[in-house]
């Protein structure tokens, strides 16, 4: 998912993203957005990243409006700063090793840790097969349409 381009409030949920690759080989590349007002949303999706190392999620502060008493989100506290939804995502990558960049900090393993992102977890993607990632597709495709704002606890 991209969402640093122009705009706001873009959210992907209950999606398959296979061999990702957008501005990079990334599940999410996006921009956190200045407060909740904007915030942009990856939550329950499936990601299966191609090599160890790719990027899981890519989140740069935007430099906000001064006129509206707008700041870099980046300048404060992590818990503070993170405008973006995230949570009950499912990334694969081979080792489960993947980068995680937020307000310029690349920062991979001890990322879900921090509890920024509930629920989400990051596996090695040794063990997946073309069937899976099939079915995965097939049960999105017969989904009911996520909420636009993530459940309680993400």
């Amino acid at each position: 998912m991209k969402s640093n381009f122009e705009g706001h409030n873009k959210r992907s949920s209950g999606n398959v993203h296979a061999y990702a690759s957008v501005y990079g080989d990334s599940c999410l590349n996006g921009l956190n957005q200045i407060d909740w007002h904007y915030a942009e949303g990856y939550y329950n999706n499936i990601c299966l990243l191609a090599k160890a190392n790719d990027t899981y999620l890519n989140l740069n502060g935007y430099g906000g409006m001064p006129s509206q008493g707008g700041a870099d989100p980046c300048t404060a506290g992590a818990e503070a700063a993170l405008h973006t939804y995230l949570g009950g995502n499912k990334v694969y990558a081979p080792g489960g090793d993947v980068s995680v960049t937020y307000c310029g900090k690349h920062d991979g393993k001890s990322w879900l840790a921090q509890g920024l992102d509930k629920g989400s977890t990051v596996e090695d993607s040794a063990a997946v097969t073309s069937e899976m990632i099939v079915q995965w597709g097939l049960k999105a495709l017969g989904a009911a349409e996520t909420p636009a704002v993530p459940p309680p606890g993400i």
